[in-house]
């Protein structure tokens, strides 16, 4: 197979939009440069005019299974992964029975390799149960395969606990992925300090409920020197505790934000949409300013979706009962491309950083997150003159709770390949 005249963009190898054909083989690169001649009945896809990106790599989302099969599957999850031109994403373990022990990796793994499109890595808890009171056995659980370690949904607040944590990750060789947030400060409010709190009239998650848990964990994990990584940055302060932890603890730190944080701020909820519910909730205007600032200055290091599916009945419960959480998947390229690249506030090959390259070398990861000769073809076509507008019966994923319906958006994928397959074609 040939991908033909597109744009190439790949920051591991500081391709910035040459036009370049990639020859697949065999699931692997075997040729790029600027002319590749077809051979008699080889499959071309014409991507003239096209961007060619690697494929995304996620490393932070839900895919609910097992014990959440009616938000969503492995085979629909990862399904709409492909339509978003995602090749590898990072399953959180706050599932039921929650991902603590190796044999319930198993039984999720058969599933994957019956199931799924794409590429899907696992995280494990950091605690058993994910009930912030015994430490999971970190090497046996890395040795049976999972690729990072997170209580996702919750943060982990006992100190001494943090101590064991931490030095079990550094003899292990482990990431820790910590859910920032003090639970006695944010209380789980179902939004944040600011005007949906005043309309509410309730006290909200303060920013601290966030940027305290970073401090505290960053700090006990780098003094230890274990690897922490923040994910879904939603702050000013959160920023401001990352970019001094980076200092004090050089290549031990990094965070993510989200699309939805990076995009959309409390202004665009004040009728209280259930499906603008997400944790951390939407802050205010000054700090989704300073989270897009953190991204395009580098203190921000990758951009996940966080997709967190709920069917509708939960989400009709209303703003105060309805679940945090909204999906991702199928929008976060688009949305990050409209909002940073369209908008002239950072670079294509910039977003291929945040969404391909870093998040690959954070995981750490063999493959993927690069577009290179030997290396597995993990591809995404993308049309960047493609205009659409986000509708909930266009998803293929099995929930429909969108922070972007009816949000027109930039740019859309051709197709998406994993191993050299096309997994999902426009």
């Amino acid at each position: 197979m040939i991908i033909k005249g597109g744009f190439v963009f790949d920051h591991r190898n500081h391709i910035n939009g040459q036009v370049l054909d990639i020859r697949v083989e065999h699931g692997k690169i075997s040729a790029l440069r600027r002319q590749i001649k077809p051979e008699e009945g080889e499959k071309v896809i014409d991507a003239e005019g096209k961007y060619v990106i690697p494929g995304i790599v996620d490393m932070h989302c839900h895919l609910r299974e097992p014990g959440g099969e009616h938000k969503e599957t492995v085979k629909t999850g990862t399904s709409a992964a492909a339509k978003g031109g995602i090749t590898t994403l990072l399953a959180m373990p706050n599932t039921n029975p929650a991902l603590d022990n190796p044999h319930v990796l198993y039984r999720l793994q058969a599933a994957i390799r019956k199931e799924s499109r794409i590429e899907v890595k696992v995280a494990s808890a950091m605690t058993r149960n994910r009930e912030g009171a015994e430490p999971v056995n970190f090497a046996q659980n890395k040795q049976a395969g999972y690729t990072a370690f997170s209580d996702d949904g919750d943060g982990v607040s006992d100190e001494k606990l943090l101590y064991e944590i931490c030095y079990q990750a550094k003899n292990a060789g482990a990431l820790l992925i910590e859910h920032p947030e003090d639970v006695f400060l944010s209380k789980k409010e179902p939004c944040s300090y600011g005007k949906i709190a005043d309309i509410l009239k309730t006290l909200g998650q303060s920013a601290e409920s966030e940027s305290l848990d970073i401090l505290k964990f960053g700090t006990i994990a780098g003094s230890v020197g274990a690897r922490a990584h923040f994910t879904h940055i939603s702050t000013r302060k959160s920023v401001e505790a990352v970019r001094m932890l980076k200092r004090l603890y050089p290549g031990l730190i990094t965070a993510d934000t989200t699309p939805h944080h990076l995009r959309l701020s409390e202004d665009d909820n004040l009728l209280l949409d259930p499906n603008l519910k997400m944790h951390p909730p939407l802050r205010p205007e000054d700090d989704r300013i300073a989270v897009e600032r953190a991204v395009i200055f580098g203190t921000i290091d990758a951009i996940a979706t966080d997709h967190a599916p709920h069917s509708p009945e939960e989400k009709d419960a209303g703003f105060i009962k309805a679940p945090f959480g909204v999906i991702g998947f199928e929008t976060a390229l688009s949305v990050v491309f409209t909002h940073l690249v369209k908008q002239h506030r950072t670079s294509m090959l910039d977003m291929v950083k945040l969404m391909c390259a870093n998040p690959a070398k954070i995981l750490r990861l063999e493959e993927g997150g690069a577009i290179q000769e030997t290396k597995r073809a993990d591809i995404t076509v993308f049309d960047p003159d493609k205009r659409w507008t986000v509708k909930p019966e266009g998803f293929i994923s099995k929930s429909k709770n969108s922070a972007f319906l009816d949000k027109e958006l930039w740019g859309s994928v051709r197709y998406t390949l994993y191993a050299g397959e096309i997994v999902y074609e426009a």
